[in-house]
């Protein structure tokens, strides 16, 4: 587990940029939502999967694109991919909701995925992401940071005890001011959530480089 010192803020956007191809919704209307909106999709539908009694304001389903929102750059994700890549996301704009949504297989398990964790192994095809019953995440990649020669290895991360076992949906309440959970590896699409203001908030897990 890397320091909390590692974790950045992050913009909505940045933490998707890992998983293919999106249905992406921009807003169109006026400020606070209630205007048209326009999509751009390449494959995939909308999760169901809401954030219910959200103390800071997020919609229990995936808001409409462009629909009113309650708190300017607000985020708040719904779904429960251990992947947090794919899981749908919302966030609050002066135009309303600007919402993402992950294509249906994001999530589908790699062939190439060990039986278990096996952290710094040689593995066979970059990019892939396997996660376990224990929290754990890891991913093949070449680039640990600085990027090195092939083949690629399984960079691992597994959250720390008394933290849920996979990543809360930003926006969720939480119970415990200032615990801090990591999910995944700095350097494969990690995330580290922190409980704040009685919910859950997302930060993007810095790589070293």
């Amino acid at each position: 587990m890397r320091p909390a010192s590692l974790l950045l803020p992050f913009g909505l956007g940045a933490l998707l940029l890992a998983c293919g191809s999106t249905v992406t919704e921009e807003p169109t209307g006026g400020a606070g939502g209630g205007g048209a909106s326009t999509s751009t999709t390449t494959t995939g539908s909308s999760s169901s999967t809401g954030a219910g009694g959200s103390p800071v304001g997020c919609a229990p389903t995936v808001p409409d694109a462009g629909a009113a929102c309650p708190k300017l750059d607000l985020v708040c994700t719904y779904g429960d991919s251990p992947f947090v890549q794919c899981r749908s996301q919302a966030q609050c704009t002066s135009a309303g909701w600007s919402v993402i949504v992950p294509p249906p297989d994001c999530d589908f398990p790699d062939p190439s995925c060990p039986q278990t964790p096996m952290h710094q192994a040689v593995c066979q095809v970059e990019g892939a992401r396997c996660a376990y019953p224990d929290g754990t995440q890891c991913g093949c990649t070449s680039c640990p940071g600085p990027c090195g020669p092939p083949p690629p290895f399984w960079v691992c991360g597994t959250p720390e005890a008394g933290c849920p076992t996979t990543a809360p949906n930003a926006g969720v309440a939480c119970s415990t001011p200032g615990l801090q959970c990591v999910y995944g590896d700095p350097c494969v699409s990690g995330v580290a959530t922190k409980c704040e203001g009685g919910a859950w908030i997302w930060e993007q897990v810095g790589c070293p480089l």
